[in-house]
């Protein structure tokens, strides 16, 4: 008999702009996402849990490479520029943004300090708390800059015994993470076709591991305008939105596959 498939489907960057807030309202009244990762920092935090209410499981999603600080300037002054906006990996063009991230945790964020990441990610957990009115069930961090040592340490510091993204693949809990990234210049039925290889994937993956989650990771907008300061992935984003609300899509992820939860694998609870 063949193994169930157990997905979650996780739309990353809410509450940053309206564009990407409308798409992953849209996701999840249509049921093709199990969980929504949101800013704290960019004051729309309440306004997406409000449209969202209670359709998707939302965490929060830690912030020190996209816009402004909570914290005071002076208390975090290895992580902002002169402007006082967060050092940022965002590429002049959009066909650098692999390149650009790579190098900027290889030669940016090690440099950070870890006591100021610390004292940056408890603001945001500090305001998720009192908007949300409990503390987050799951994190992740913008940019995976937690596969950095430094960033994964002020995670366990500021938020302890909540496993971010990566800290669920080092535990075991999540046996693999993909995204449905696709290149800009690419055409609406390839973006389509490499977004249902990539699902497909993570089905054949799950179906290999005893009780372990694959976690797929989507970036939707409703349109290519995008802030060009918050991302050079714009559109990128569209394709991915038409792709996911695509009738192909919806029958693929009809055909048996489990959208699952992370509330599975907190202590205490059975898958």
């Amino acid at each position: 008999m063949t193994k169930q498939a157990r997905i979650i489907v996780t739309a990353d960057d809410a509450g940053c702009c309206e564009e990407i807030d409308l798409a992953i309202e849209e996701l999840a009244r249509r049921g093709v996402i199990t969980h929504v990762s949101a800013f704290a920092n960019f004051g729309r935090l309440n306004a997406i849990l409000q449209r969202l209410k209670d359709t998707v499981l939302v965490g929060l999603h830690l912030n020190t490479s996209s816009g402004r600080p909570l914290s005071p300037i002076a208390t975090v002054k290895s992580l902002v520029g002169a402007e006082g906006l967060f050092h940022s990996p965002t590429p002049v063009h959009s066909t650098e943004i692999v390149a650009s991230l790579n190098r900027f945790k290889r030669d940016v964020v090690p440099h950070y300090d870890l006591s100021e990441v610390i004292t940056e990610f408890k603001a945001q957990v500090a305001i998720f708390t009192r908007v949300r009115g409990q503390t987050p069930t799951f994190i992740t961090v913008h940019h995976d800059l937690d596969q950095v040592l430094l960033v994964s340490s002020a995670v366990y510091a500021a938020i302890p015994g909540v496993l971010s993204r990566e800290g669920m693949l080092r535990a075991g809990i999540v046996k693999n993470v993909v995204s449905t990234f696709v290149p800009e210049f690419a055409t609406a039925n390839d973006a389509s076709a490499s977004i249902l290889e990539t699902i497909d994937r993570a089905i054949r993956e799950s179906r290999t591991a005893e009780s372990k989650l694959v976690e797929v990771v989507c970036h939707p907008a409703v349109s290519a305008s995008i802030p060009c300061q918050f991302s050079a992935y714009r559109r990128g984003r569209f394709l991915e939105f038409q792709a996911w609300t695509s009738p192909t899509m919806q029958t693929f992820l009809a055909s048996g596959i489990r959208l699952d939860s992370m509330l599975y694998f907190e202590p205490g609870a059975t898958p």
